[in-house]
Order: C-alpha cells, then sequence, then structure tokens
C-alpha cells in the first residue's frame, strides 16, 4: 500500500511541474509572439503550400494522410512538415506504425495561429 502512495505522491509532483513548465511555455510564446507572428505571416505568403500543411496537421493523420488530402507528393509533404518543424509550429506525437504523426504546438492555441493562417491564405 505504501508503494500506492508514494506512485501517487510522485505523479502529483510531476503533474505540478508539468503545470509549471506549460505556464512558463505559454509566457514564453506570449512574449515572442511578433516573432512568431511574423514567422507565420512569412510562411503564407512564401510557402502557401506550407501552410496549407500546417492546417492539416491534427494529431491524427499521418504525412502520408496529409499528402493525399493536398493532393501532392510525400517528398513536398516530408519538405513542408520538416520546415513547419524547424519553426517549431509542430511536433511529432507519434513514429510507430505507418509513418509520423504530427500535433500543432501549443503556440496554436495561444496565438491562434490556425485561424490566422486560414484568413491570410488565398482563397
Amino acid at each position: 500500500m505504501a508503494e500506492s502512495v508514494d506512485a501517487f505522491d510522485e505523479i502529483q509532483t510531476i503533474r505540478i511541474r508539468l503545470d509549471a513548465i506549460e505556464q512558463t511555455q505559454e509566457m514564453l510564446v506570449r512574449a515572442n509572439a511578433a516573432e512568431v507572428l511574423a514567422d507565420v505571416d512569412s510562411l503564407v505568403d512564401q510557402d502557401p503550400l506550407a501552410a496549407r500543411t500546417y492546417l492539416l496537421v491534427d494529431g491524427a493523420q499521418t504525412q502520408q494522410d496529409i499528402g493525399s488530402a493536398l493532393g501532392t507528393s510525400q517528398q513536398t509533404v516530408s519538405r513542408k512538415l520538416d520546415k513547419l518543424l524547424e519553426l517549431h509550429l509542430i511536433r511529432v506525437i507519434d513514429n510507430r506504425g505507418g509513418g509520423n504523426v504530427y500535433a500543432k504546438a501549443a503556440a496554436d492555441r495561444i496565438l491562434r495561429l490556425s485561424s490566422r493562417i486560414q484568413r491570410r491564405l488565398p482563397k
């Protein structure tokens, strides 16, 4: 029984630390909002396909799924995803089986990047 209490206490400690990290991350994203938004605006203006790729990243689709949705090759999607990773706009959340699965970084929620990209993309 003591092990269960110790494990629970450790999980609580981890959750508290994780919450603190998330709060710090949000503060840093907000502090650097102008730079992040400038990068996103530049991405949309210079590489609309990368912006469209970003919008399809949802934490469930693989690179292959995104390529199919965009009607483009996996190699092209791979380059766009690499660019988004380099800008820290997305992250890999799973790489088992049929390829990497990507999710948007916290900046998407904090700065509403998807909405901004959708408004800026040519119709």
